[in-house]
Order: C-alpha cells, then structure tokens, then sequence
C-alpha cells in the first residue's frame, strides 16, 4: 500500500485547530473509514475551517481521500467537527450536545429514513439529511461534505432571501412532523429514546443574563407601538422558556435548538430551477 499525507498547519481566521489530543484520534477514525472504503493507494489533505464566529461549539476540519480501490479511482470529502475541550459553556452543556447530535446522525437519521420508505414518500419531498460515518464518537463527528457537492451556507450576518426562509421552515416542518410519525409508528421507541431527551441548556443565573441580553437587544428593533406589549409579554421568560423544554404534560416534539442560516445548506440546480435544502442538526432536544 502507498500512502501520501498532506499534513496542513491547521491555519485559520480563529486559532481553533491543534496538532494534538483529539487529533491523533482523528486521524485513527480516518484511517478505519480509509481501510472500510478499500483503499490500496491513496493520500490525504487536511485543511481546517475558519468559523468566523459561526460555530462555537467545535472545531471545524475538510479532510480529502483521495486514491484508488480494486474497482479504480475513488474520493472521500469528510467534514469533522471536533468537540471544544476548553473551558465549558456556562449556558449550555457541549458533552450533551454533542451526544444529541451523534444520536441524530448514528441512530434517529436512519429511522427518519425507514419512515420515508415505509411510506413511499417520493424522492422530491423526503426530507433529507447529511451522510454521517459510523466511525463517528462523541467528541468527533465526521460527515460528507456537501460543500464539495456544490451546497453553501449563508454567512450567519446575512440577512436570508424570501425563497430560503420558505424553504428553510419547510424542510423544519417535515423535522418537527417526525415527533409525531414516532410517537403513531414507533411508540416504544418514542416513549425510551425521544420522550426522554433532556434539553442541553443549563438554567442559573449565566442563563438569566444570557436571556435578558438577547431581549435588551431584541425590543431596540421592535417598533414603537409594540414594545411595551413585548416587555410585558417576556417578564420572566428566561424560565418560561426552560419550562417550555421541560414541561412533561405537554406533547413532545423534537426541536432544533439552533437553527440558524449557517446551520442550512442549500444549493442551486440552475437547469432545473430547484432549491435544494438540507439541514444540519446541531442540537436536538425535546419541547
């Protein structure tokens, strides 16, 4: 076997990226996916991924394989999102974000999928989901990366187009409905492995301020007439928030917990008009 490694310096607009802990486990996980897919030659690049903000829960890398197997050429593009192992969120749980998100992409994705077919919902409106590895762990989560496939994500600052956010809150739309195929179609499943889930948010006084802040901020924007029905309406809503989550009498839905522009992929089909959306699920939890 020939093998050529490309090793990159991890250099980036935020320093996030080293060359040591989780890395050597990085490259061992590769290297189970490298010796699945069959490789007899090939080398890798590595490159990491400027967040520019977007991302605060992890460090993001590209890895490319590229090489050849018994039955010719053949190309890997993976993302990797490593688990920040600095000083911890004070507002939420990054471990048990992280554990959520792996549950999504190792066991809940497929079960997504096995609904659809059940179901014999034709290709144009199932609702799709990124291709995970199985290689994944709970502090590395390695992915197709789409961006190599043509799809984007808006710049967090941006302000989105009329025809993503329709077609954003369509494709939450067919997320939320799961909860309930789940509870009609797999019961058990939902009252072990979804009514279960607890919210990653930690309440205290960190969370309080971290609340207060986003609705100082909020009722600047809000016009006039409107902001006294705004600040009457949010007295308290940092804990009605938390009991939104946790409320047992309510029904249960499965909740995105982050969905901004920049956690949306989308893609342009020029010859055929079509908007492509898929989502990626940073934290699930259950409302």
């Amino acid at each position: 076997m020939q093998v050529e490694i490309k090793r990159e310096n991890y250099a980036c607009n935020k320093k996030m990226c080293s060359e040591n802990d989780a890395y050597s486990k990085m490259d061992h996980l590769i290297n189970k996916i490298i010796e699945k897919e069959g490789f007899i030659q090939y080398k890798i690049d590595k490159k990491c991924i400027s967040t520019n903000g977007g991302n605060y829960l992890g460090e993001l890398s590209e890895i490319d394989v590229q090489g050849k197997t018994k039955d010719g050429d053949k190309v890997l593009n993976i993302f990797v999102k490593k688990m920040n192992t600095g000083d911890e969120m004070k507002i939420i749980s990054i471990p048990n974000a992280y554990m959520t998100e792996l549950f999504f992409y190792k066991e809940l994705s497929k079960i997504f999928h096995e609904l659809q077919e059940e179901a014999r919902v034709p290709l144009n409106k199932k609702y799709w989901t990124v291709k995970s590895y199985d290689e994944s762990e709970k502090d590395l989560i390695l992915m197709d990366n789409l961006s190599r496939k043509g799809f984007i994500t808006p710049d967090r600052m941006d302000v989105v187009s009329l025809q993503f956010a329709e077609k954003a809150i369509q494709e939450l739309a067919k997320f939320h409905a799961f909860s309930f195929i789940l509870k009609e179609k797999r019961p058990e499943y939902f009252e072990k492995r979804i009514r279960t889930m607890k919210s990653p948010f930690k309440p205290g006084k960190d969370w309080d301020g971290f609340v207060q802040n986003i609705l100082k901020t909020t009722i600047k924007f809000v016009d006039e007439n409107l902001k006294e029905r705004v600040e009457n309406y949010s007295v308290n809503i940092e804990k009605k928030y938390l009991n939104y989550y946790e409320d047992k009498k309510t029904q249960r839905c499965l909740v995105h917990g982050d969905y901004r522009p920049n956690n949306v992929l989308t893609k342009i089909t020029v010859s055929t008009s079509t908007f492509y959306v898929v989502i990626l699920t940073a934290r699930i939890a259950e409302k």
